[in-house]
């Protein structure tokens, strides 16, 4: 199996080693690219003053990490082999970090673990008892993070359940999971796929998978297959084929005519990048053109390396060309969409993930939202300037007050770090292409 091979890989780059890959092996080009990926992150890594620790995980404290868990199964694992004539119990549960922005996973090995073992307990008990997908799992403090997306408990004994904002955790809303039609088919970067254990009536199923979302048209349904479309702020509109596994198939099969959809996509790293539509939720109009939106100033934010990432008036401008754009998508021609004012739109749909600073927009990451306005003008200008480090030159807020520099400068490598290791992992040659063309219509 090519899960397998890529466990492989993984420890021999974890040794250090070279590994071999074979002219005719299966996935030899997925497998070829996630090695040289596996040297090139390391040198994003370094670039911004990180360390990793001999297990390569982060070697520096960070701040807290939290996780929407996507597969809400109570034991979602099987029992490995560890070598040496041993086997293990594996746990793998896997979700959505907004502080990381990104897929995440943490790995489990109850038996032989404690902080395994609680964080085990931890998320059985989210499991087993909210059935109303309110809590989230925060790691604290003492965690490891093996770049890009993988979480290990470690050392951790503050992990607990916490309520969740929800706005923040919504797959249907994140920005760092979509994509549209312009860039859904882009491939993204081998280490940000991870192994996870796939529910099949044979049993648990090993399968390293990547995530991303979207919104669309199914035009046609089958048992294991759709065809689905999905709109494109430039060009043609996006025709795309997909697996779907049977709960959506059930979910769908009596009525998803004349519908948009969000769906969730998991791809799957088989002999090819299979994907794979395993969540669907009913959409409106409204947030077909939220979609269009929040990847559109999402690719500004990456695209500029800047969290101020546009003026209000050049916002306003952009409302219109995503609303226009979903009507034309939707083929509706009066819609109460266009009762929405840029104001109200913002306020229920960005507000979450962008904030609104004089007459200026700037994006917020999650780890920065409590922060007043000043310090992200502050981080902004370190950024437009190319700095190293925020406390390279003054460092005073709007209102004058002095800032600490010992605090603020952990979050400003962070921030670099999570927006160069982002643009790496994601960010492809049709993402670059979008990010002018959007320049070119705000430039007219």
């Amino acid at each position: 199996m090519l899960s397998d091979r890529i466990d492989d890989i993984h420890e021999s780059l974890r040794k250090t080693h070279s590994p071999e890959i074979s002219d005719d092996e299966e996935g030899r080009f997925f497998l070829r690219k996630l090695v040289r990926d596996w040297t090139r992150l390391r040198a994003v890594i370094e670039e911004n003053d990180l360390f990793l620790d001999r297990r390569g995980w982060i070697a520096v404290d960070l701040f807290p990490v939290t996780f929407e868990i996507l597969n809400r199964h109570l034991s979602p694992g099987d029992k490995v082999y560890v070598g040496h004539g041993r086997y293990g119990i594996c746990v793998v549960y896997y979700g959505i970090s907004p502080e990381l922005e990104n897929f995440v996973v943490t790995c489990l090995w109850p038996e032989k673990s404690g902080t395994s073992k609680l964080a085990y307990r931890r998320i059985y008990d989210i499991v087993s008892k909210d059935s109303l997908s309110s809590r989230v799992i925060r790691f604290g403090q003492d965690f490891g993070l093996e770049p890009p997306n993988l979480i290990h408990p470690y050392n951790d004994r503050t992990i607990e359940a916490i309520e969740k904002p929800k706005s923040v955790y919504d797959w249907q809303y994140v920005p760092y999971l979509r994509e549209i039609g312009n860039t859904l088919l882009s491939h993204k970067s081998p280490l940000n796929f991870q192994k996870i254990f796939l529910e099949t009536k044979e049993g648990p199923l090993p399968v390293y998978v990547n995530v991303k979302s979207s919104i669309g048209f199914f035009r046609e349904i089958r048992k294991d297959e759709a065809n689905v479309l999905v709109p494109s702020l430039f060009w043609s509109d996006l025709g795309y084929r997909t697996r779907i596994t049977p709960e959506v198939f059930s979910q769908l099969k009596n009525n998803f005519a004349n519908t948009p959809y969000h769906f969730l996509i998991q791809e799957r790293a088989e002999e090819n990048i299979i994907p794979t539509i395993f969540r669907v939720s009913p959409a409106k109009s409204s947030e077909v053109a939220s979609t269009l939106l929040l990847f559109t100033m999402y690719i500004l934010f990456l695209g500029s390396r800047r969290l101020m990432i546009l003026p209000w008036e050049q916002f306003i401008q952009l409302f219109k060309f995503c609303v226009k754009r979903a009507l034309q998508f939707c083929r509706e021609s009066d819609s109460g969409l266009q009762l929405w004012t840029p104001d109200t739109f913002f306020a229920t749909y960005l507000s979450p993930f962008f904030r609104k600073i004089g007459q200026q927009l700037f994006y917020t990451p999650h780890f920065l939202s409590r922060w007043q306005d000043s310090i992200l003008q502050v981080f902004d200008s370190r950024l437009a300037e190319n700095r190293p480090t925020v406390s390279d030159g003054p460092l005073f807020g709007s209102d004058g007050a002095w800032l600490n520099k010992a605090i603020l400068g952990r979050q400003y490598q962070m921030l670099r770090f999570t927006i160069d290791a982002k643009r790496f992992i994601w960010w492809s040659g049709e993402h670059n292409i979008l990010h002018q063309a959007i320049r070119n219509v705000l430039s007219r």
